[in-house]
């Protein structure tokens, strides 16, 4: 770890342009759905966020019809005791070539009992685009899921403000993670609950994908002003543009993108614990935030707004 001390001016952060959410309609999202299930307060408070947002809903996932989108927003669960018909292998292929091509996920699995033998083989679907499963049942309303470093991400730490724990109900829990770095952990046994990859992980030029094992809470009747937060900031940061030096996610290269930048070449080392998840300030991709990065940085900084 080494210390340094940067100068600079100071602009104002805002939130980058509205982006265009795709999900289940109501056929096959039940109550799931963003577009028109039980979700009107989420609803409401990311059209509050994004005016004249697109919230569209369709039946199944295909390249046509994910097409002109940017984030795919899905949830395993139709209500509180049924789930979604599983993604197929094709919806599958659709749904992992959408955020290849550089679009971003929020995905919701569940806990293994809440709709029976149906439970799992919708939740499983959500996760092996990801080479991620998932498992367990855990207490009822109201459980806690516990930040492990809210300022290593601009998920738990982004444009919509700070998330420590957040509230969960029956949560599953993440047990193989793939190339998905854990951000939050349940309060009762520590076991994984929210996780990222983030962009260019998956692939060159590839999105990033907000993973969530518990999807009670974002529903009407359970959420609340930390849940409509954590929502706001993941879904900033899968809708980024992606470009260089924008550590935050916001659509610009600014002050905030400064600050993060400094933490993580105080760090320098990619491997360190200290680093925040997917050492995303490691701009040439070379394990390390050096001055090679912060040569890239700058030159970002200078243009200040993502092309």
């Amino acid at each position: 770890m080494r210390t340094v001390v940067f100068a600079c001016m100071f602009a104002a952060a805002s939130v980058s342009a509205a982006p265009s959410i795709i999900g289940f309609d109501a056929s096959r999202g039940g109550q799931g759905s963003l577009n028109a299930g039980s979700m009107t307060g989420l609803r409401t408070a990311i059209q509050a966020a994004y005016p004249g947002i697109p919230i569209d809903g369709v039946s199944n996932l295909s390249a046509a019809n994910m097409q002109g989108h940017s984030v795919a927003f899905l949830g395993s669960g139709t209500a509180g005791q049924s789930a979604i018909t599983p993604l197929s292998a094709a919806e599958q292929a659709a749904l992992s070539s959408f955020v290849l091509a550089g679009n971003g996920a929020l995905i919701f699995s569940d806990n293994d009992t809440f709709a029976g033998a149906a439970s799992q083989p919708a939740n499983l679907s959500l996760l092996a685009p990801w080479g991620m499963t998932s498992t367990g049942t855990g207490a009822p309303w109201e459980r806690f899921s516990n930040v492990i470093n809210f300022n290593a991400s601009p998920v738990t730490d982004g444009p919509f403000g700070t998330v420590t724990s957040h509230s969960v109900g029956w949560s599953g829990w993440f047990n193989t993670l793939g190339s998905a770095t854990v951000l939050g952990r349940l309060a009762d046994n520590a076991q994984p609950s929210l996780a990222v990859i983030p962009r260019g992980v998956l692939g060159p030029g590839s999105g990033a994908v907000v993973l969530f094992s518990d999807l009670t809470w974002t529903v009407d009747g359970f959420l609340n002003a930390t849940g409509k937060k954590l929502v706001l900031n993941a879904l900033a940061f899968v809708a980024g543009p992606g470009c260089v030096g924008d550590l935050n996610s916001d659509g610009f290269v600014d002050d905030a993108d400064f600050s993060l930048f400094a933490g993580a070449y105080n760090v320098l080392d990619c491997a360190e614990p200290a680093m925040p998840a997917g050492c995303p300030a490691d701009l040439n991709h070379d394990g390390f935030v050096d001055d090679a990065d912060f040569v890239i940085f700058i030159g970002a900084y200078n243009e200040l707004v993502c092309p």
